[in-house]
């Protein structure tokens, strides 16, 4: 994921500069896990949807891998005004310990139900992650109520690889792009998404700048990032071996704007 260090001395003081390569895969790694968040989630959404009127931005849910009280706690969804957008995470896989992001868009009063996964072909077939949320809870839910439920389709899959693990940003992308466009009603059309890898990750990483230009956002991600580089002993300092290293690694990332140092990133740096 990361590659070598550069290490230099100076007098006796060791400097262990990262590369941009190493630099540009922790500051991913952390926004993944800022843009995880709830409440970051819907602060995105305040901003970047074209309108917020009568919209309600409802719980989202870490389903467990028996999600028993998933009734009772979906149903709070139908009795809200306007249009719900929300976020349900699959139970994190037992090999990899990923979960899997999934986005909705109700609309209560036409009883329709989108749903997005940035796994899905254009097809409308399943891809490489399932989307056990979505298929076994969501949808069987919003039926049983009498809902009309649709896909929402992109004319290229977001997430083809098992190296893209950024489905908690694809999804929220794909939501706000679905509501922009569609406002609401059913889907008529398929979400542009570029076929090269690298052009997504563009399209990808311009997002990730919209979203980082927001103050909360961009603070909550500097705390994130804080925290993470905060430890010498975690998986980011794995190839030193030396406290004294730890420690002149540590500094250099702490000296680090996560904010500044994303909207300075090329989407080359994003290819794995």
């Amino acid at each position: 994921m990361v590659q070598p260090s550069r290490m230099s001395k100076k007098n006796t003081t060791i400097v262990i500069e990262p590369t941009p390569e190493q630099v540009s895969s922790w500051i991913l790694f952390t926004l993944r896990d800022t843009i995880a968040n709830s409440a970051v989630r819907h602060t995105i959404l305040r901003k970047l949807l074209s309108s917020i009127k009568g919209v309600t931005f409802g719980k989202d849910f870490n389903t467990p891998e028996e999600w028993e009280t998933y009734e009772a706690d979906l149903t709070p969804i139908l009795e809200q005004p306007g249009i719900i957008l929300f976020t349900a995470s699959n139970y994190p896989d037992a090999k990899t310990d990923e979960t899997h992001f999934q986005t909705y868009l109700v609309n209560p009063s036409k009883k329709t139900l989108l749903m997005i996964d940035p796994a899905r072909k254009p097809s409308g077939k399943t891809g490489i992650y399932p989307a056990a949320a979505s298929e076994k809870r969501i949808k069987p839910f919003f039926e049983k109520n009498g809902y009309s439920i649709d896909w929402i389709l992109t004319d290229n899959t977001c997430q083809s690889s098992s190296k893209d693990i950024f489905c908690q940003s694809w999804s929220l992308y794909l939501l706000i792009e679905s509501f922009n466009t569609l406002l609401g009603e059913e889907a008529r059309s398929k979400l542009p998404i570029p076929r090269n890898q690298l052009e997504r990750y563009a399209l990808l990483l311009d997002f990730f700048k919209k979203c980082v230009t927001i103050p909360e956002v961009c603070a909550a991600f500097k705390k994130d990032w804080t925290e993470f580089t905060a430890h010498p002993n975690d998986v980011i300092y794995y190839d030193l071996t030396t406290a004294a290293q730890k420690r002149a690694r540590k500094a250099a990332y702490a000296a680090i704007d996560p904010c500044a140092f994303l909207l300075a990133m090329t989407p080359e740096l994003m290819n794995p």
